[in-house]
């Protein structure tokens, strides 16, 4: 596995994680003639690994809590939650996975960038919770062919308690953006 690793400082992007976590817990309180979301909700962000460049589109993020490597990922998410359909939490014997149907044009998106970015890898970030928020890059599956039918399968840096909080926060999340016509 090929992975740029650079400047060990991942302050910046944990704190935009916090940002961006701060924000939708602002968006979703905003949102009272829409009511408010049932139970816990969720973010899912994909960011695209990158060479560093200089420039403040990119950052390096930590992958994998217990040993973490840091990958070159540019700021900007290239898919969010708003884009998929269903979250589904797989059990693969000892282990398991989450996996993601995007919608009609998410899919075409995933596709352009699982063709033309072959072989680089996509940090997929996380924010859950309903009053407290817990942010996290859960994995950084490399894109090694065309994934062309929207589904997304991943093993995340989580328990399986976790997974499955996510996993059910998404599609609370999915729900509640449905039901209001629009996205935080």
């Amino acid at each position: 596995m090929r992975v740029d690793v650079v400047n060990m400082n991942i302050t910046q992007p944990t704190f935009k994680l916090c940002l961006a976590a701060l924000g939708l817990a602002v968006a979703l309180c905003s949102c009272s003639s829409m009511g408010k979301p049932k139970g816990v909700v969720a973010s899912l962000r994909l960011h695209i690994q990158v060479a560093p460049d200089g420039s403040d589109r990119s950052a390096p993020v930590p992958i994998y809590r217990a040993k973490p490597v840091l990958i070159n990922v540019d700021k900007a998410a290239f898919l969010d939650e708003r884009s998929l359909t269903n979250a589904v939490l797989m059990e693969l014997g000892d282990s398991f996975a989450i996996q993601v149907q995007f919608s009609h044009s998410g899919a075409k998106i995933l596709e352009q960038y699982t063709t033309s970015f072959r072989s680089r890898h996509c940090a997929i970030a996380s924010q859950w919770g309903e009053k407290t928020f817990t942010n996290r890059w859960l994995a950084a599956p490399l894109f090694n062919r065309t994934i062309s039918d929207g589904t997304l399968v991943f093993t995340p840096d989580a328990s399986h308690e976790e997974a499955l909080l996510i996993v059910n926060a998404l599609n609370n999340a999915l729900k509640f953006i449905e039901k209001a016509g629009t996205s935080w």
